[in-house]
């Protein structure tokens, strides 16, 4: 995240007058803030664009609140623009606000808005809205009402749609429509790693030993693989980009890096942390998987921040997949041990970790 030179970029843009009435501008200087997930920022360069009828300008201001799961915020942003400013939602308005009832447990609200959409607001459902659906269901552990709707829904079920009610699964332990979907999955991509990871995570999560272990075998037949997770972390005083994969030993401060998380964990455990070793899904001993969740690499990316910032810097790491259980909870753990304002920006959202919480409340 090159926050500091998109500031600069911003004051400029500022002092020469470019941002009133030039919606496209604003647009990109709010997405670009909600991505950093700095949404008092992005509310400020919302404001001094003052084309307020501009529906994309609107779209990136709702879609920054909802990545930082702010809700109820981005819900309000939604009714200004329809109701206050009477700029027309489009499609991606929904698939904005409909994430943001998801991300935010708004289950009825979602239900009303999907409903309102042809109805109230003339803009006809597409699959993106249903995906949003489904995902907000199975978030809030519907997930049979979600099977009901994946099934009566007038589009073909993708990959995305399957995904989405698997992760739910996963998060709620449920294996029965979890296999349904994991089978759904592997028929339409049987070298994708990622549904067997999360088969192999519920049945682990559910002590089902013999059935995780026939998932891993069965993808390791398959010759299945998933993209290798990678994150980044910007040195602002610098400029540099520190970019790790698991396991990276690769740069010159891995010694350091590794003191700094192993004594961070020794401090973690002393606050009641465990780490999630059920779901190392690498064949490997025992006593190895805790140091092998040490390695993933939004933590590898964490440590060389602590390391190479002082304590007064916000840390914004980016990682390229969803961030796993473990690293979530030892990120939210960190943030309250180190006194560190801590943003990390993975594949779906903004966490904003600070005194020990997530913006997200753990609902991701």
């Amino acid at each position: 995240m090159a926050i500091k030179l998109g500031r600069e970029i911003h004051q400029l843009a500022k002092h020469k007058g470019l941002l009133k009435n030039n919606p496209v501008l604003g647009s990109s200087l709010v997405s670009f803030y909600g991505k950093c997930g700095d949404v008092d920022s992005a509310q400020e360069a919302f404001d001094e664009c003052r084309a307020r009828d501009n529906t994309g300008l609107w779209n990136s201001l709702i879609q920054a609140y909802t990545l930082q799961g702010r809700s109820i915020e981005a819900l309000e942003r939604f009714y200004s623009m329809t109701q206050e400013e009477g700029c027309k939602a489009d499609d991606v308005s929904f698939v904005s606000v409909l994430n943001a009832c998801s991300h935010g447990g708004l289950v009825g609200k979602g239900r009303q808005l999907l409903d309102e959409m042809p109805k109230q607001y003339g803009v006809k459902p597409r699959l993106e809205h249903y995906v949003c659906l489904i995902d907000m269901l199975g978030r809030a552990n519907l997930l049979d009402e979600a099977v009901r709707v994946l099934r009566a829904m007038p589009f073909e079920p993708d990959a995305v749609v399957w995904r989405s009610l698997l992760g739910a699964c996963r998060k709620w332990k449920n294996y029965t429509i979890g296999k349904l979907a994991f089978e759904r999955l592997v028929e339409m991509d049987p070298k994708s790693g990622t549904p067997y990871a999360l088969m192999a995570n519920i049945f682990g999560n559910l002590g089902m030993l013999s059935e995780r272990a026939a998932v891993v075998e069965r993808m390791r037949g398959e010759g299945s693989f998933r993209e290798p997770g990678r994150s980044w972390w910007t040195d602002v005083s610098s400029g540099k980009v520190h970019s790790f994969s698991v396991g990276d030993r690769s740069h010159s401060q891995s010694d350091e890096i590794a003191a700094k998380l192993k004594q961070l964990l020794l401090r973690m455990k002393e606050e009641g942390y465990a780490s999630d070793v059920i779901n190392v899904l690498k064949d490997i001993p025992e006593e190895e998987k805790e140091d092998h969740l040490c390695g993933h690499s939004e933590k590898l990316a964490l440590g060389c921040a602590l390391v190479n910032s002082h304590q007064k810097e916000t840390i914004r790491i980016v990682k390229n997949l969803r961030v796993c259980d473990d690293c979530h909870a030892a990120t939210a753990l960190i943030s309250k041990l180190e006194k560190r304002l801590i943003i990390c920006k993975d594949a779906s959202r903004v966490h904003v970790f600070q005194d020990g919480r997530c913006s997200c409340d753990n609902y991701f």
